[in-house]
């Protein structure tokens, strides 16, 4: 549909302030312009439940009641040389919400959803997002994920900028949960989160994982392991001047509850490679915080973040803090000119 511009549309139902793709059904915008709708439910410009490809179109001053200012996807969405900006969320994902959003109606969620989800053999809803060349900007999420939300689905961004974010609980820029999450040559900048993440927040949830997820396969032909759940991969790319209230003002990876008693694992990875993560501010691990969680950084720079927090009853570092976690630091990386100091817990490699 190029050229088109859709805007002040009425709410015409719950999901799709602009357009509703339902299972099945294909949507392709060139050099368009989605502004100004309104869901009641998922998805203020978009609800996508089929196949929507983007090139060159703008989603901007969009709200919807639930998830997803921009756009809600369970389908598979492809973004190409567009941009996400001024978009509003009630609950999760101010730009984007992809994926699972059953297990948060107990955090703003509003059970208004006309339209029910692909589903994984789980019986957990899954989605699939390629963002290329693309720019998710100035939106904003009452709950999770200010830029992109993503829970139980697979999101790959290369050449793209996240900046300028907002999420009320965690997730400034990205908030992954259950996701396979690849980011090459992106700059998370800017970003913040009341809580935990300001750039991006990584978690799992630790159920039972099926070998593979079957729907994704059946869509695209091959054999993605569902095991990696909870994974997220970033290449080449920079974790800049983001802002977390509590922890992880880059990055938050692991376990977000801290409840006492038996230490259990959480499957969460971030793996940083050829990347920095630098000038980030949180009230503890200023650049990185894991929590039970693994953090790998391969030829990665952790350099002037800061923690402001002033309680002397634990450890605090501007840098990596690691809490009953795994973080693997290669001869090539370096944590340095953090503030107070730059790290906290087990971190190999690193001098406080």
């Amino acid at each position: 549909m190029p050229g088109a511009d859709w805007s002040s549309k009425p709410d015409e139902g719950a999901d799709g302030g602009a357009v509703l793709v339902k299972r099945g059904g294909t949507l392709n915008l060139e050099d368009s312009k989605l502004a100004h709708n309104n869901a009641s439910g998922n998805g203020g410009a978009i609800a996508n439940f089929g196949r929507t490809v983007l090139e060159r179109t703008t989603i901007e001053d969009n709200h919807a009641k639930g998830n997803g200012g921009g756009i809600f996807n369970t389908g598979v969405l492809k973004i190409k040389e567009s941009r996400i900006t001024n978009n509003t969320a009630g609950a999760n994902g101010g730009g984007i919400a992809n994926g699972d959003t059953k297990e948060h109606k107990d955090s703003h969620e509003p059970k208004t959803s006309t339209y029910e989800p692909k589903l994984t053999i789980d019986n957990r809803a899954t989605g699939t997002v390629e963002i290329t060349k693309s720019t998710i900007s100035h939106n904003t999420a009452n709950g999770n994920g200010g830029g992109i939300y993503t829970n139980n689905g697979f999101v790959d961004i290369s050449f793209a900028e996240i900046k300028d974010n907002t999420a009320c609980d965690s997730g400034g820029g990205i908030y992954a949960k259950d996701t396979v999450l690849h980011l090459k040559k992106v700059t998370v900048e800017n970003n913040k989160a009341s809580n935990d993440g300001g750039g991006i927040f990584n978690t799992a949830t630790n159920k039972k994982k099926n070998d593979k997820d079957k729907s994704y396969n059946d869509e695209h032909g091959d054999d993605r392991d569902h095991n990696q759940r909870g994974s997220a991969t970033i290449d080449d790319s920079a974790i800049t001047a983001n802002n977390a209230g509590r922890r992880g003002g880059g990055i938050f990876n692991g376990d977000p509850d801290f409840i006492p008693g038996p230490v259990k694992d959480n499957d969460a990875i971030v793996t940083l490679r050829h990347s920095k993560v630098e000038n980030n501010t949180a009230g503890n691990g200023g650049g990185i915080f894991n929590n039970r969680g693994t953090v790998r950084l391969i030829d990665t720079k952790v350099k002037k973040n800061t923690a402001n927090d002033t309680n002397k009853a634990y450890d605090v570092a501007g840098g990596v803090v690691n809490n009953d976690g795994t973080v693997k630091v290669d001869d090539e990386s370096i944590i340095t000119d953090n503030d107070p100091r730059n790290c906290a817990g087990k971190v190999p490699g690193c001098f406080a």
